[in-house]
């Protein structure tokens, strides 16, 4: 996503979904639109970190699926690293080994991770027996002395009970936790899993007590509508619209937004350089960058713009139109 970062000569942040494959199947994912994508070969890979460390890229994501199903995640890993470029992976841990965990030590690997909850909502989410492999995976983890991020998706499954997320993220050592709605893509629609906007509201209010409670601060992904709560005193939120961050697919497309699909390049055919170029001059900037009516006199709508615009479309067929989540505005909106 480029927003309004468009006068930039590359990205900051390279955000790539490496494979669409998983070994586990939460009823949310939005990602499993990409698991017939046949991935980048390992010599594309490489060539996009190449030009990734040309174009000035400073972070390489490597998510998924899940990443650690590739078997050259390594070599990608290590050729970015070998270009200074900083680099995280978004696993889900339950593939974590003590030799995985070791190696990507050595390369100061950054780790993200999901948690939906204790092991009994967990495993409503991941499937039996994926909660003990989820903790023998952090062991490996904390035994190497890596960083992690937790990551809570909130879905029907798990909003009454954020609280509770948040404090098993403490108790395993997070270094930062997130939360995020379970977006209404992939399999959410079909399974019914994504959260309404009073649903999403007693999660955020869960989640201010439970942080004020430990001390400590809650990032909200793709929810900027939260600085509209005066009693968030907890939660931080940002827009994705002023993130400098080009979003590639397991097959090399360029999108959008990795929710909503928008494609607007190909690296194997424009190469990253013509793809960023051609991200910053798609039309669909100046339309998520243009704050929706029914925002108007919001004493955020500056800096929220609407929220997450990938809801908005999938909700009400077209944009500019506010996130149907957020409390203030969603609800009570007619575009």
């Amino acid at each position: 996503m480029v927003g309004d970062a468009m006068t930039s000569e590359g990205p900051e942040w390279l955000i790539w979904i490496v494979t669409g494959a998983c070994n586990l199947r939460c009823p949310y994912c939005y990602a499993a639109r990409y698991q017939a994508e046949k991935p980048l070969s390992t010599r594309e890979g490489l060539r996009i970190i190449d030009e990734a460390a040309e174009l000035g890229v400073e972070h390489v994501n490597f998510t998924g699926g899940e990443p650690l199903l590739r078997r050259d995640i390594f070599e990608l890993i290590e050729a970015a690293r070998s270009h200074g470029i900083e680099t995280s992976i978004f696993t889900n841990m339950t593939l974590m080994t003590e030799d995985t965990a070791a190696r990507l030590a050595r390369l100061e690997t950054f780790l993200y991770t999901s948690l939906d909850g204790p092991r009994d909502v967990y495993e409503k989410a991941k499937g039996p027996g994926s909660w003990a492999r989820f903790l023998k995976g952090l062991e490996a983890v904390r035994r190497h002395g890596l960083g992690f991020h937790v990551n809570i998706p909130v879905s029907r499954l798990n909003y009454s009970r954020v609280a509770e997320a948040i404090k098993t993220a403490v108790e395993l050592g997070a270094s930062s936790i997130s939360m995020i709605p379970a977006m209404p893509a992939g399999r959410a629609p079909g399974t019914g899993t994504s959260v309404s906007s009073h649903e999403f509201l007693e999660a955020l209010r869960q989640a201010e007590e439970a942080a004020s409670q430990l001390g400590i601060t809650v990032a909200v992904w793709c929810a900027p509508f939260t600085r509209a709560l005066p009693w968030a005193r907890h939660l931080i939120s940002s827009n994705c619209r002023d993130w400098n961050v080009i979003d590639i697919t397991p097959s090399g497309k360029v999108v959008f937004c990795d929710v909503l699909g928008v494609v607007v390049a190909d690296v194997k055919r424009d190469g990253l350089r013509g793809a960023w170029e051609k991200l910053q001059k798609h039309p669909l900037n100046r339309v998520i960058n243009t704050t929706p009516r029914q925002c108007m006199g919001c004493p955020v709508a500056a800096s929220c713009r609407g929220a997450c615009y990938a809801r908005a479309q999938l909700h009400w067929g077209q944009l500019p139109s506010p996130d149907p989540l957020c409390p203030v505005a969603g609800p009570r909106a007619r575009v």
